[in-house]
């Protein structure tokens, strides 16, 4: 599993895990629940880096 940081319920990301959620998805087309289990992270969290909500200069 990658690096996270968490913080009390909360999950910091940096921008090389951002890339390699985007790179795994890209490659291997998992599911936003496989990446978010994988990942440490909500399935929400995982759509919204995929379709840039959040992260967009990353």
């Amino acid at each position: 599993m990658p690096e996270v940081f968490q913080i009390g319920r909360h999950t910091k990301l940096t921008a090389e895990i951002v890339k390699k959620i985007r790179k795994d998805r890209e490659q291997t087309n998992l599911s936003y629940d496989k990446l978010a289990e994988k990942y440490g992270i909500s399935k929400g969290t995982v759509a919204d880096i995929i379709k840039c909500r959040t992260w967009k200069d990353v």
